[in-house]
């Protein structure tokens, strides 16, 4: 079975509310961790307009930071400052029509940067692909696009699917200096497949919070468990 042939609804979301994250004490594991606590918030908290403000404002920021290394990288970026600013306006007017977060239109522009950097021309993001529910998927412009794995099963456990979108070339897996609309395709197909493919989510959960809040694990066994 292919991995768009898997029903969306072998991924059961879990009735949570929010929580605030454990760290392991280690920087790389917990990167971003405050940031991410924050997606969290929003996504488990559809109501809590001040936490969709905090997250919308953060898009914001760096979706601008992304646009100016467009500008600087880019020879032809003149030809999207259109599509960009009408883009932004929407993105902008949607939320304080809505007063939530749209996680689509937030992947979506980013998505459109993503291209931009590569020299390319943009590709539309698709609001029905296959099997994914956009609300679940949270970009994290970090610029690098790496996310610290204790965040990201803080994250994952919480029904939030992180997908790393970097400024930059990077490397990873056997590619090598690859443009980041490559890096971002590559996250969401594997954020598709962890999404369908892993099994028993509540006892993993179970686990997860089980060693993450004992006392009795040293940083390096939790890492090591992670």
């Amino acid at each position: 079975m292919a991995w768009y042939d898997i029903p969306k609804e072998s991924f059961k979301l879990i009735d949570l509310t929010y929580s605030p994250p454990i760290g392991i004490g280690s920087n790389d594991y917990d990167a971003d961790m405050d940031l991410v606590a924050s997606f969290v918030r929003a996504h488990l908290q559809p109501d809590n307009i001040v936490a969709h403000a905090s997250v919308v404002n953060y898009y914001i920021s760096r979706i601008y930071s992304y646009w100016l290394k467009v500008v600087d990288t880019n020879p032809n970026h003149g030809n999207y400052v259109t599509d960009f600013t009408n883009m932004v306006d929407e993105y902008q007017r949607t939320f304080t029509e809505a007063k939530r977060l749209d996680v689509y239109q937030t992947n979506r522009i980013l998505y459109f940067l993503s291209y931009l950097l590569c020299n390319k021309e943009p590709e539309e993001l698709k609001y029905d692909g296959v099997g994914y529910d956009w609300e679940l998927y949270y970009p994290l412009p970090n610029y690098i696009g790496i996310y610290g794995l204790n965040t990201y099963l803080y994250a994952y456990f919480n029904s939030v699917i992180l997908v790393g979108f970097p400024d930059r070339n990077a490397e990873y897996d056997t590619n090598k200096n690859a443009c980041p609309a490559r890096f971002v395709n590559h996250d969401y197909q594997h954020s598709y497949e962890i999404r369908h493919f892993i099994k028993y989510l509540d006892p993993l959960r179970d686990f997860y919070m089980f060693f993450i809040t004992s006392t009795s694990y040293t940083i390096l066994q939790k890492m090591c468990l992670i």
